[in-house]
């Protein structure tokens, strides 16, 4: 995927992982969510620098899902 904004076109992009107050925002699959060793993983993603669109969401661990 190239590193322009899907909604203004922009190519001023910026690569992060989703936060949220206390740590990365994580991704458990169905099921897995109250289980004390559960299958996770981090989300990255990328954002518009001039509209604010996040787009390109990814798992930094697929493997573990």
């Amino acid at each position: 995927m190239d590193n322009v904004c899907e909604e203004c076109r922009s190519k001023k992009i910026a690569e992060g992982s989703l936060l949220n107050m206390s740590g990365p925002v994580g991704f458990y699959p169905e099921g897995e969510e109250s289980k004390i060793k559960a299958k996770y993983s981090i989300v990255k993603c990328k954002a518009c620098k001039d509209c604010g669109h996040i787009f390109d969401l990814r798992l930094v661990n697929s493997s573990n899902i």
